[in-house]
């Protein structure tokens, strides 16, 4: 057996014993979630008409995990931005997933349609 010196053996000790509290404090750190960035609904005949729907979206998708967000009239408390019943608004959604930017759309506005926001694993 090799002799070795007595601080040496005194820091193999203390690395060997810090090492399973440090692994334990990474692994209980949560993954970043599903975070809604922006939501807009816009004219698909007038560029300049966009309706700024973040708050309305981040109500209807308030959790970290997956969303079926719905994107009817509720994401622009019930108005029609251009007021031309003829034409259809589309909606754009961008979210982060673990810091990486997702675009959701665009999509036709319609009150029996739902956009999903999920973060792949």
């Amino acid at each position: 057996m090799i002799p070795m010196p007595r601080k040496t053996i005194v820091t193999v000790i203390m690395l060997m014993a810090a090492y399973p509290v440090a692994h334990a404090a990474e692994a209980a750190v949560p993954a970043a979630g599903l975070e809604i960035s922006s939501c807009a609904v816009f004219s698909e005949h007038n560029e300049k008409l966009v309706h700024d729907c973040l708050t309305e979206a981040r109500k209807s998708c308030p959790g970290p995990g997956t969303c079926e967000l719905p994107i009817g009239m509720n994401l622009t408390a019930g108005k029609d931005i251009d007021a031309n019943p003829e034409t259809w608004e589309l909606v754009k959604v961008t979210f982060t997933c673990k810091g990486i930017a997702h675009l959701n759309g665009p999509h036709y506005q319609n009150d029996h349609a739902t956009m999903t926001l999920a973060c792949q694993k």
